[in-house]
C-alpha cells in the first residue's frame, strides 16, 4: 500500500480509529475518537503521552522487544523494563527518566540494536519478507490487497493472504510467480543471500534497484526474476527526524528535600549508546538455489566484495 497508494501504517491506522466500527465503540465509551486517533500515533498536543506512544522510551518499544525476544529466544532482549517505567516521570510536559535507572534505559538501546541485527534483520527473516512481498505485488490486481476499503482491509490477516496466494488460479506468467513465490515460503524453500553489505558510517548511497537488478541479471546470464534486492534501513537507535522529542532524554535526580533537579541528554551522548548511534543500513541480494553461484559471482563483480 506505501508503494502503491502512498498509504503508511499509521495513515491506515488512523482511518480504523476513525472510520470503522472501533471509532463507534470508541464514542460509546465516552472518548474523543479524534484526540485518540492522534494519540495513538505520538501526534496529541501533550508532548509527554507522544513520547510513551513513540519517543525512546516508547512503551511499544518496551512492548515489541519483551515479546519478539520471547517468541524468537532471543537473549538479546532481557531488559529490566519494569525499573524503567517505575522511574519515569512528567517534567515541565516531557517525560523524564530518574538518573539511577539510566543503565537500564541503555541496555534497552543496545538490545534495540542486537535486536535488529540477530532477529529483524536476519538474512533469512528478510528472505521470507522479500518473498511474500514479491508474491503480493504481482498478485495485487487479482486479489485486490492494496484496497482503500476498510471492511475488506481488516480481513487481510497474514493466514488469510497466505491462503489466497497459495491458492491462486496460474491464469498468466505473473500469477504463476506470484503462486510460485508463497508456496516455496509455504514449504520453507526460501531464496538464499549471495551478498551483504552493512553500512553504519557513511550511509549508502541511493540505489537504483531496477538498474541493479538488470546488471546482474545480465552478467549472471539469469531471468531477471530470479534476482531479489533487498534493501532493509533503521536508526540504530531510535531516532525519528520529524519528532524532536525522540533525540533526547530528560534526567532528573532528588537530592535531599528540595525539588527535583533535571538535565536534559542527547540519546547519541549516552556512552555506550553514542558507540551505536547512527544508521545500520543493509544491501543483499537474494537469488534460488540453482542460480546462487552464478549471481553471487556477478554481484561480487558489480557491487564489490562484501564487507561489514
Amino acid at each position: 500500500m506505501q508503494k502503491k497508494k502512498k498509504n503508511s501504517h499509521e495513515d491506515i491506522g488512523q482511518r480504523l480509529i476513525l472510520d470503522s466500527e472501533i471509532g463507534d465503540i470508541i464514542k460509546k465509551s465516552g472518548f474523543d475518537k479524534k484526540f485518540l486517533s492522534k494519540l495513538a500515533f505520538g501526534n496529541s498536543k501533550y508532548q509527554f503521552m507522544n513520547e510513551i506512544i513513540s519517543g525512546g522510551l516508547s512503551a511499544d518499544m518496551m512492548d515489541y522487544l519483551l515479546r519478539d525476544g520471547y517468541f524468537t529466544g532471543a537473549e538479546h532482549a532481557k531488559v529490566d523494563f519494569m525499573r524503567i517505567i517505575h522511574s519515569l516521570d512528567v517534567h515541565n510536559k516531557k517525560l523524564s527518566l530518574d538518573k539511577s535507572a539510566l543503565h537500564s534505559f541503555e541496555s534497552m538501546m543496545i538490545s534495540r540494536y542486537q535486536m535488529f541485527k540477530a532477529v529483524y534483520f536476519h538474512k533469512t527473516v528478510r528472505s521470507a519478507e522479500v518473498m511474500l512481498i514479491q508474491s503480493m505485488i504481482l498478485a495485487d490486481s487479482e486479489l485486490g490487497l492494496t484496497t482503500d476499503d476498510i471492511t475488506k482491509y481488516v480481513q487481510l490477516t497474514d493466514e488469510f493472504v497466505i491462503s489466497k496466494l497459495i491458492s491462486l488460479e496460474p491464469k498468466n506468467a505473473e500469477l504463476k510467480r506470484a503462486k510460485q513465490l508463497a508456496v516455496e515460503y509455504q514449504e520453507r524453500r526460501l531464496l538464499k543471500c549471495v551478498y551483504e553489505k552493512i553500512f553504519t558510517k557513511p550511509r549508502m548511497g541511493k540505489i537504483d534497484v531496477d538498474s541493479l537488478q538488470n546488471e546482474i541479471a545480465k552478467r549472471s546470464k539469469v531471468d531477471k526474476c530470479e534476482v531479489f534486492i533487498d534493501i532493509s534501513k533503521t536508526p540504530s537507535i531510535p531516532l525519528a527526524p520529524s519528532k524532536k522529542e525522540s533525540r533526547s532524554i530528560i534526567l532528573t535526580t532528588k537530592k535531599g528535600e528540595g525539588p527535583k533537579e533535571s538535565y536534559e541528554l542527547p540519546i547519541s551522548e549516552i556512552p555506550l549508546v553514542s558507540a551505536i548511534s547512527g544508521f545500520m543500513d543493509i544491501l543483499r541480494v537474494y537469488t534460488r538455489q540453482q542460480f546462487r553461484k552464478k549471481v553471487e559471482i556477478a554481484a561480487n563483480v558489480i557491487l564489490g566484495e562484501t564487507s561489514q
